[in-house]
């Protein structure tokens, strides 16, 4: 469930301008928003660091926190 309200909350189907002004902040800085971001600009050629960087980090964030979520569920096994 939360998979799809954050892929229906970003803005890789429709643009910023189409949700309300008090969720625009949410919209545009969630995960799948910037990685949406940087798939478009890769495609399109124009990637930069600006562009970049987000998407790096929330990626690195969420393997690390995943990671460590299965290495304590695979030690709470044993």
């Amino acid at each position: 469930m939360p998979t799809l309200i954050f892929g229906m909350m970003s803005t890789g189907f429709i643009p910023e301008s189409g949700f309300p002004e008090f969720v625009r902040p949410f919209v545009r800085n969630q995960p799948v928003s910037l990685f949406t971001e940087a798939l478009r600009a890769l495609a399109d050629g124009t990637t930069s660091i600006q562009v970049m960087v987000p998407a790096l980090i929330w990626g690195f964030v969420i393997l690390v926190l995943f990671g460590a979520l299965a290495i304590w569920a695979s030690a709470r096994r044993r």
